[in-house]
């Protein structure tokens, strides 16, 4: 048994136990520049339109041109040699024009498509979810985007960042496709975001936070407490504290956080973007090898381990907790091939 350490509450823990290369660039091999592509204008506040292009093979800097409605004639208005350009100060709600080109030296390409947009902005974007966990293959879901908007588009664009975890369709309808945490963002037309956690686990998973859920509940009723709701807004923040707990068991309560700072355990919200209400915070951690393939009976393992050591007992029957969420992370063929974390809302 490690030490019992003191964060905002009492912590506990029981433990059973380049590739190098040579690039050259030749100038001028090319008799003419082509015309840049992929020309977008979008506005991105109530006085600013963004332009943006694909880059020019051979192109050393891209002239903007915007159209004037009063003298209705084409003028220079940027050179870049970026492949984006912004341009603010411009009127509310006005629709304003623009073309590029590339250049190299003396040579000149032809202009791009015109390209229109309407100052206006996206003031909000938000999901009907912040958090969401699945369980087995193909579970789904779909979430709901809300754009509060002075803007000609309120549509949204839907990624994932891990399609091994979760694909998401352009309708926002989430697919589970293997276990772990992925980021599911919306992305309105002028860059404003909002994202969904999803954590998406086997059916064993499910089966083990319900047991471990009823057994804390049974416990606590004997001892004349309230019981626990399931708090799987955090279980991200679980599912990832099970995992260091198995990679990093000499740091119990403690963790490296994605800086590489070494902080305690409930940084991990703040490393997930997990913005939560809440008084404080506690957890639970063992290490076991039993019952890889009955979820009924590894909780119950865990659970009377950390009920006959005093300190879990107490994160357990904590009269001011209100939820708590639990993970189980296996290895095969390890000589402790399991951990439990169990986090606590107090």
């Amino acid at each position: 048994m490690k030490k019992v350490r003191f964060l905002v509450l009492t912590l506990c823990m029981a433990l059973a136990v380049c590739m190098a290369g040579n690039t050259m660039a030749f100038a001028g091999a090319e008799a003419s520049l082509k015309a840049p592509s992929s020309v977008k204008a979008l506005s991105s506040g109530t006085k600013t339109i963004k332009v943006s292009w694909g880059k020019v093979s051979g192109a050393e800097k891209y002239q903007v041109y915007r159209y004037y409605n009063g003298s209705k004639s084409w003028k220079r208005v940027r050179t870049t040699t970026s492949a984006a350009a912004s341009f603010t100060g411009l009127s509310k709600n006005s629709t304003y024009q623009f073309k590029v080109r590339a250049a190299s030296g003396d040579k000149k390409s032809d202009y791009s498509a015109v390209v229109s947009s309407k100052t206006g902005v996206v003031t909000k974007i938000s999901l009907d979810r912040k958090t969401k966990p699945l369980y087995g293959d193909g579970a789904a879901f779909t979430l709901k985007a809300t754009v509060t908007a002075k803007a000609p588009s309120k549509t949204v664009r839907w990624t994932s960042s891990n399609k091994q975890v979760a694909t998401v369709s352009d309708s926002g309808k989430v697919t589970a496709k293997g276990k772990g945490t992925v980021k599911i963002t919306a992305k309105a037309h002028n860059g404003a975001t909002a994202t969904c956690l999803v954590t998406v686990g086997s059916t064993f998973d499910q089966t083990y936070q319900k047991e471990i859920l009823r057994l804390v509940n049974e416990l606590r009723a004997k001892k004349g407490l309230k019981p626990l709701s399931y708090a799987y807004n955090i279980q991200a923040a679980v599912d990832l504290r099970a995992q260091e707990a198995w990679t990093n068991k000499e740091l119990g309560h403690m963790r490296y956080t994605k800086s590489g700072a070494k902080k305690d355990f409930d940084s991990v919200y703040t490393d997930l973007g997990l913005k939560l209400s809440y008084r404080g915070t506690a957890e639970n951690l063992a290490w076991r090898s039993d019952y890889h393939d009955d979820a009924k009976a590894a909780a119950k393992v865990y659970f009377n381990q950390w009920k006959n050591s005093k300190f879990h007992l107490e994160n357990m029957i904590r009269k001011e907790a209100k939820s708590m969420a639990v993970s189980y992370y296996y290895q095969s063929g390890r000589t402790f091939a399991a951990t439990s974390a169990q986090l606590f809302l107090l």
